[in-house]
């Protein structure tokens, strides 16, 4: 299998807790996350290709190969989803899955500990993904599936949690009044 690097905003991350199959409980729980990628992200060509070859070994040939990524695309459009979900519009998304916990790293490419990384990624941080392409028919159904295997913070992004964050810097520093009663200093930019 071959790994490829794609960027863009975490969505939907189940990373850090395997998430079980609804529709099939006989299905071992899986990490997962939805990648949104802008539609002109350099790398969606190099990734498009790195499918067609997992297909061509799969099916058998580049017509046969072709058929399948028509009718089930490697980059699902945002634009086209029945329902409008926050942060899809004008971006490709694929969903990336593995039963194994993908590897964190930083964004100086030091590997996290799962501590470090739950502080660090969430919905709506920009990260960059390793995903290795693979092909698959089962009960009729073919195509290509992405195996999560790491992910790298790469910057800070609006939160899809639907409701506001908050750092340091919204607050006013009151450790000089520590004991007393700190909410009359700068309580009144508050409100």
């Amino acid at each position: 299998m071959s790994k490829q690097m794609l960027y863009g905003r975490l969505a939907f991350p189940y990373i850090f807790e395997p998430r079980a199959d609804k529709a099939d409980q006989s299905k071992k729980p899986r990490y997962e996350l939805t990648l949104l990628i802008d539609k002109t992200f350099p790398g969606i060509a190099k990734y498009k290709a790195a499918c067609l070859e997992v297909a061509v070994k799969k099916f058998g040939n580049a017509s046969a190969a072709q058929a399948v990524l028509q009718a089930r695309p490697v980059f699902k459009d945002g634009n086209a989803k029945a329902k409008p979900v926050e942060g899809f519009a004008d971006h490709y998304y694929i969903a990336a899955r593995s039963t194994t916990m993908p590897d964190f790293f930083g964004p100086d490419r030091r590997k996290l500990s799962t501590e470090e990384a739950r502080k660090l990624f969430y919905a709506g941080c920009y990260v960059n993904v390793i995903v290795s392409p693979w092909a698959y028919s089962s009960n009729g159904n073919r195509g290509v599936s992405h195996e999560l295997v790491a992910l790298q913070f790469a910057g800070h992004g609006d939160a899809f949690s639907g409701r506001p964050t908050a750092s340091a810097d919204d607050f006013p520093d009151v450790s000089a009044q520590a004991g007393e009663t700190a909410f009359a200093t700068g309580a009144d930019d508050l409100i």
